[in-house]
């Protein structure tokens, strides 16, 4: 009886480990924030098959042309993948164009207006009224464990873990409201889980 469970968690790790090698994800990004957060979800989860490509400082428009490059790559190799771009719409004039951009190629968006702290307040509380990035990143500081955007722009992944959910129902609501107000990429939205539910699937 021992052996036939043991026999059948390996046989479980197993082809765990095929799915997440079958399945690569490549995803662009600008910030250290996105980076370290991704990388520690897709190690909790077992993801062997998630590489996060940081570009600290680029414009949207170079996220989605590096991306660019990497589906060129990618097309001449065998298997399945997905590519993700996440960027802020902080003060960028090339925001619009950089959206249009990716979803044209396929791309998996995790933009957020204004920027990737808004995600992470969604983690803890409603966040419906217009807030600016200084605002977003002095909030998350008081209520997020250890975060400091100037000295450590890192997340909890126990928190985060826990927040998972409330943060996506969150986020969809802010993403139905400014639909409604003709704004869909409005201050504030963010389409950060996008990319972690796709992560998610592959576990």
């Amino acid at each position: 009886m021992g052996r036939r469970r043991a026999s059948s968690s390996a046989n479980l790790r197993r082809k765990k480990a095929q799915k997440s090698l079958r399945h690569l994800h490549w995803i662009f990004c600008e910030g250290k924030t996105e980076k370290r957060c991704l990388e520690e979800l897709a190690q909790s989860w077992g993801l062997s098959s998630v590489n996060v490509d940081p570009r600290l400082g680029h414009a949207p428009s170079a996220i989605v042309k590096m991306a660019k490059e990497k589906k060129n790559e990618l097309k001449r190799e065998s298997g399945a993948w997905t590519i993700h771009v996440i960027f802020d719409r902080d003060e960028h004039p090339c925001f619009q164009e950089a959206l249009e951009q990716a979803r044209a190629n396929g791309f998996c968006v995790g933009y957020s207006n204004p920027c990737i702290e808004l995600w992470a307040i969604l983690l803890h509380q409603d966040q419906t009224a217009w807030i600016d990035r200084k605002q977003a990143q002095s909030r998350l500081k008081r209520i997020h464990p250890g975060y400091c955007h100037k000295s450590r722009p890192i997340l909890d992944l126990a928190t985060v873990m826990n927040g998972l959910e409330d943060a996506s129902r969150r986020s969809k609501s802010l993403q139905r409201r400014a639909r409604e107000a003709g704004n869909p990429f409005g201050n504030p939205t963010t389409e950060f889980f996008r990319v972690i539910e796709a992560l998610r699937r592959d576990r």
